[in-house]
């Protein structure tokens, strides 16, 4: 029950105004008793004032509690939409920052497979040619040796036939006789 629906039913159980007669004599009971509800009357009006201030104050605190519950609700909102929107560039600019390293990291891995797949064919171009120079000098360390052996051979058979005292050899002197010279007759019978 509200402060005017008390006041109303206070009225309602209080005498209602009489107007004294012209003719009637004055009553101090009956004056003292009309100030009272006078006094009565304005201390209702008053309170009935100080309430209904009081209930629009309320309505009015209710309708501002209203406005920014509805505003912070707005706020709360656009924040949450800004906030996704932020969310949303990030994962972007995230998945933009993770592909690009992958992209760098691949390119990366294929330079290095390159750069090994080219060491090692640099290697196995080495191995062959060191491999090539192997062989090439054992050929001719086989044929230098083959030769001197050879020489070697020679060498020995000549000085075992000169060393041989069997004179099979001998055909030939080491040292050839100075030339004699022709006698006369010699001359002559050469010319004739």
């Amino acid at each position: 029950q509200t402060d005017a629906e008390r006041w109303r039913a206070v009225e309602s159980q209080q005498p209602q105004d009489q107007q004294r007669h012209p003719g009637q004599p004055y009553d101090p009971r009956r004056a003292k008793v009309e100030e009272q509800r006078r006094a009565l009357l304005e201390e209702r009006r008053r309170a009935q004032e100080e309430a209904q201030r009081r209930a629009r104050e309320e309505e009015q605190r209710r309708a501002q509690e209203e406005e920014q519950r509805r505003a912070q609700e707005e706020e709360r909102r656009r924040a949450l939409h800004q906030a996704q929107l932020d969310r949303s560039r990030q994962m972007e600019e995230y998945e933009a920052r993770k592909r690009a390293h992958h992209e760098k990291y691949r390119k990366m891995l294929e330079q290095r497979r390159l750069e090994v797949q080219r060491r090692r064919a640099e290697m196995e171009r080495r191995r062959a040619e060191l491999i090539a120079r192997q062989e090439a000098s054992k050929d001719y360390e086989a044929e230098r040796a083959r030769d001197l052996s050879e020489m070697l051979d020679t060498e020995d058979f000549l000085s075992q036939t000169d060393m041989n005292d069997s004179g099979e050899i001998s055909e030939y002197p080491e040292r050839l006789p100075a030339p004699r010279p022709l006698s006369k007759e010699e001359v002559e019978n050469d010319d004739s």
